[in-house]
């Protein structure tokens, strides 16, 4: 238990005979709470996997009447992890929350939570260790390190299929409810997560949105790779199930700002109050900016009707998704309204223990990002054209190609950011944007996971980024080519057709791609060929 006091302790907590107490005083953080955490549960499974063991229950609850499909009794004598990828998207963590929904209180308690990753196609020794023993959500069915899973459940079915549906309604529909609809606020969650995953984003303030940001946190803040998984998994698990019990109230008072908006910013004091990074200068201006983005500005989009979810088929005409009439439907899972509804679900000593890591990985992704783009700001001349400039964010490469050029005169310029780890792609990304228009691309290099991606700047044309891509593809080959070893990159296609803006060669789950020789001058170079073509 070492680990998970260290963890309280971080965000101000203590554990107290196994209940969570608040041992900075102040004001009772007692309220009433629909979801109890027993402290014999806490003791003897500890507080994350009781905390997931609990939202398990609630989701189960609701299910009842339900025909859902049993496993058979040898898989479920097998069965120890359920691995989603590493960084698991929201499509995995409702998956994860679903299938522990499905089974037998005593089953879903002896699972244990991980993460997995590959760095083999065909030898994985992680794949092969774990997986006989595993579901595995959403890492892809095409390379398995030479591992056979004991349940999978992924969208990615065949080499060259486009997925049109995340792993989680694979594993509802395909495997545990059939045609069966679960309760209508399950599938309200259901749809909004399918509709992120197959879209490749969300809103900026959607609780897929911070899953990212929490999954960004090192590890130690979760007491170590071991420990992470478990961790998060609670945190995520007690997030979902209070969007799931606000959505059960008939009159969905959770949307009305009075209040949601209190409640979120108490959270937000007592974040402050209580991390470390409240000593680090830049932290005032990141609370007053986070603090107006989730109050101010979210309650003007929501007064204005903006939070909808809206779906293009793939002529691009605009198609709206809603229950069963084709009217728009609210986006619901919105960090904004997370405060007020854990409160309700948790009561205030856990929700505040949970929102602070929440918070925590927001802060630290907006201290870091404004670092990092302030520091390549004064780093690299508007003016540099060309060269290799050490910056304190890793080495900077520019090259600039003599043509495409836009209507204004602006060249097209490719920045190439190799770095050690711990920063993203978007400061890189926000310079081009600043400092030449989003003309041109950005390479950014992550050693930490042997990542590269390339991002194609707004202002470039998508017919001239589709070239890049298909020429860089068929130079380097595509990791999912299993006709061979693999090749170096992987092109993600929008549902309604398209390119994505982006180039993944290897990532945090699959780390096994051979690394690319592209350069900052060769993918000008590659470029202007691309443009020259085009004339």
């Amino acid at each position: 238990m070492y680990q998970e006091a260290e963890i309280l302790s971080r965000a101000g907590f203590a554990l107290d005979n196994g209940i969570l107490s608040d041992r900075t005083g102040g004001e009772s953080l007692d309220a009433p709470q629909k979801i109890a955490l027993p402290p014999d549960g806490v003791r003897e499974n500890g507080l994350p996997r009781e905390i997931s063991r609990q939202a398990a229950a609630v989701v189960r609850d609701s299910f009842r009447g339900l025909q859902i499909r049993e496993f058979p009794p040898e898989t479920l004598e097998r069965w120890q992890y359920i691995l989603p990828h590493f960084r698991p998207h929201m499509d995995e963590y409702l998956s994860s929350l679903f299938l522990r929904a499905c089974l037998p209180d005593g089953m879903s308690r002896r699972l244990q939570l991980g993460e997995t990753f590959l760095t083999s196609r065909d030898d994985d020794p992680q794949a092969k260790a774990l997986w006989p023993r595993a579901a595995v959500l959403g890492i892809g069915a095409t390379v398995n390190g030479g591992a056979a899973p004991l349940l999978l459940f992924d969208e990615h079915e065949s080499y060259g299929a486009e997925r049109e549906n995340s792993s989680l309604v694979i594993l509802m529909k395909r495997y545990l409810l059939g045609k069966q609809r679960p309760p209508f606020p399950f599938y309200q969650m259901l749809n909004e997560v399918n509709y992120i995953d197959m879209y490749g984003g969300g809103h900026s303030k959607n609780l897929a949105t911070y899953v990212k940001y929490l999954n960004a946190l090192p590890p130690e803040y979760f007491g170590g790779d071991e420990y992470a998984p478990a961790w998060k998994s609670a945190m995520v698990d007690a997030f979902l199930t209070a969007f799931y019990l606000g959505l059960r109230e008939p009159s969905q008072d959770f949307k009305d700002r009075a209040k949601w908006e209190p409640a979120l910013r108490s959270s937000l004091s007592d974040y402050a109050e209580r991390t470390a990074l409240k000593d680090d200068p830049e932290f005032p201006a990141a609370k007053k900016k986070i603090t107006r983005y989730l109050t101010t500005i979210f309650a003007r989009s929501q007064a204005q009707g903006e939070l909808k979810i809206t779906m293009t088929d793939k002529s691009g005409a605009r198609v709206v998704k809603g229950r069963d009439t084709g009217h728009e439907t609210d986006l619901n899972l919105l960090v904004p309204y997370l405060p007020y509804l854990c409160f309700k679900a948790w009561g205030r000593n856990v929700s505040q223990l949970l929102l602070f890591f929440l918070w925590e990985s927001r802060f630290h992704q907006e201290m870091t990002f404004s670092r990092t783009f302030a520091a390549l700001c004064a780093a690299i001349p508007k003016d540099c054209a060309s060269g290799t400039i050490e910056t304190p964010v890793g080495t900077v490469t520019i090259a600039t190609c003599e043509r495409p050029v836009d209507k204004d005169g602006t060249p097209f310029k490719v920045y190439d950011l190799a770095s050690g780890g711990g920063i993203a792609p978007g400061p890189l990304n926000r310079y081009l944007r600043t400092r030449n228009a989003g003309f041109g691309l950005t390479i950014f290099r992550d050693a930490s996971i042997h990542s590269t991606v390339i991002t194609r700047g707004e202002a470039v044309d998508a017919g001239l980024w589709e070239r890049v891509c298909e020429a860089l593809v068929a130079r380097e080959g595509a990791t999912e080519d299993m006709s061979g070893a693999g090749g170096a990159w992987h092109m993600t296609r929008n549902p309604n057709g398209g390119i994505a803006a982006f180039l993944l060669n290897g990532n945090p789950t699959h780390r096994y791609a051979p690394a690319t020789a592209i350069t900052a001058q060769s993918l000008a170079e590659l470029a202007e060929e691309c443009a020259s073509a085009d004339a």
